[in-house]
């Protein structure tokens, strides 16, 4: 009996956890950043987790032919970082899609934490393999480029992301 009362107030617990995503925009500050990384919570109900983010951004200069990786939140080590084979889509690669205002629309999958390697796109593209973790921490340029960041729901909402945002 007692194991019975345990499990179900521990059910209750997580139960009480558990809450629908807000449609408002909420308005987040990561930790050392100057600047403020707006999340547009616009999720449909009924659409899958699993599909990618719309990401739009801007950045303190411009690094759009420039790989992203992304940094831990002290900004001292890669977490994640593409393969050179992950940069290209057929005959083009994934480089961000220039929209009005100096916007950017991301086609990598970058957070707040991304940061920019002085490889360009085609030369990161060309490597054979992965340079070393320290090798591609000394190719960071900007650890901070995010001046704005909006997350705009998911992929799977939009006809044409393009137009609509």
């Amino acid at each position: 009996m007692e194991k019975i009362l345990c499990l179900a107030s521990l059910s209750l617990l997580l139960l009480m956890g558990c809450r629908t995503h807000k449609s408002a925009p909420v308005v987040s500050v990561y930790e050392g950043a100057t600047d403020t990384v707006y999340e547009w919570n616009a999720t449909n109900p009924t659409t899958a987790a699993a599909m990618p983010p719309v990401i739009v951004y801007k950045t303190t200069r411009d690094y759009k032919n420039n790989v992203p990786v992304i940094l831990n939140a002290a900004g001292t080590q890669i977490v994640s970082y593409p393969d050179p084979s992950d940069l290209r889509r057929g005959d083009s690669f994934t480089t961000p899609t220039q929209l009005d205002n100096g916007y950017l629309l991301d086609n990598r999958g970058i957070s707040k934490n991304t940061a920019f390697l002085d490889y360009t796109y085609e030369q990161y593209a060309a490597l054979d393999t992965i340079p070393p973790l320290d090798e591609m921490m000394r190719h960071v340029i900007d650890k901070k480029p995010i001046v704005e960041m909006w997350y705009c729901g998911q992929v799977s909402q939009y006809q044409d992301k393009i137009k609509e945002l």
